[in-house]
């Protein structure tokens, strides 16, 4: 899937859960994709969420001023343009999270791992990663694009 200076959205190829029910998009300024939902940034704030809601990840419809998303395993996740994140509750079974001042924020094994306006790395108390960023010889970690092991334990984390 791609993104055209325009807004408008690109792809080769179907998925049997939104097949083409993003081509009618226009003032996109940001993608993002999971096996379980396709969402759509728009320019005004907004976001479109198309595919499997089983677990809720396409409820954005009430998502406004957002400036970042991110499409988890069955959760959808948003930051507004100041800083506050959101999300679809998902197949996340913690208790309601009410973070501020956050830039980036991403779904791991058991909760949510993000990065705030300030730089500092904060995670929900079960998640898998809250041992690493406790740990004192780490001074750097890395948010985007992480990938897993089969166990689910994070395998391209620090660099």
């Amino acid at each position: 899937m791609g993104l055209d200076k325009d807004g408008k959205i690109h792809c080769e190829g179907t998925h049997p859960l939104w097949n083409d029910n993003y081509s009618e998009l226009r003032g996109v300024a940001d993608i993002d994709i999971s096996r379980y939902c396709f969402l759509a940034l728009k320019e005004d704030g907004t976001v479109v969420a198309i595919g499997d809601n089983e677990y809720g990840c396409c409820n954005t419809q009430d998502w406004h001023d957002i400036s970042y998303i991110y499409s988890g395993e069955g959760t959808s996740i948003g930051v507004t343009r100041d800083g506050m994140f959101v999300y679809s509750k998902g197949n996340y079974k913690g208790p309601e999270i009410r973070w501020e001042n956050m830039k980036k924020v991403i779904d791991g094994p058991n909760g949510f791992i993000g990065l705030t306006q300030f730089g500092e790395m904060v995670c929900t108390e079960n998640c898998s990663y809250k041992k690493l960023l406790n740990d004192e010889r780490i001074s750097k970690t890395v948010i985007d694009d992480m990938s897993y092991q089969e166990d689910g334990t994070p395998a391209a984390f620090l660099r």
